[in-house]
């Protein structure tokens, strides 16, 4: 009975390691369409100047993951634009996908709702522009720091469960 809890505790500590690094993937997935969906949408607006709705349309059907979502959510907002301000539509569409943002991604999220459609071309790609840098540059040092954490955090909670197994036996 106790080696059964041992192994158990042992597979528990295993699976935690291994929720932490599925959760760093997928902040490296998120980033990534993030990145994707900014480049697409920095090129509508130099090229074409497409107007919002239509480039949120084209967004939520060729986005994916967490652009995608965030798209979609403000795409089904626009009819309460003259209600709300574009910013505050674009701030709730963001707040769906914070999960894998951290602050800073956040807050240039926040600044380029709150240019986006307010200001001439040139101001909202700058904008888009700098929004992007931070998402890419997130995005690289995520990806390379991910082999060394998830050995870390692997190790760490297999080492661990390793400890409690053997106080437990």
């Amino acid at each position: 009975m106790k080696i059964a809890g041992a192994i158990l505790l042992l597979c528990a500590f295993v699976f935690a390691g291994s929720c932490v690094v599925k959760e760093k993937r997928s902040r490296i997935r998120s980033l990534r369409n993030l990145c994707c969906a900014l480049e697409i949408m920095e090129g509508e607006l130099s090229l074409r100047d497409s107007a919002l709705p239509e480039l949120c349309s084209y967004l939520s059907a060729h986005a994916a993951g967490e652009a995608q979502r965030l798209f979609s959510t403000l795409l089904g907002m626009l009819p309460l634009l003259g209600e709300q301000s574009f910013s505050s539509l674009w701030d709730k569409a963001a707040a769906g996908c914070s999960g894998a943002l951290r602050e800073r991604e956040r807050d240039s999220l926040h600044s380029l709702g709150a240019v986006l459609g307010r200001y001439d071309v040139e101001i909202q790609l700058r904008q888009l522009r700098t929004c992007k840098s931070i998402f890419q540059k997130s995005r690289e040092e995520a990806e390379y720091n991910y082999p060394m954490e998830r050995r870390l955090w692997l190790g760490l909670c297999s080492s661990a469960g390793a400890l409690f197994a053997i106080l437990l036996l």
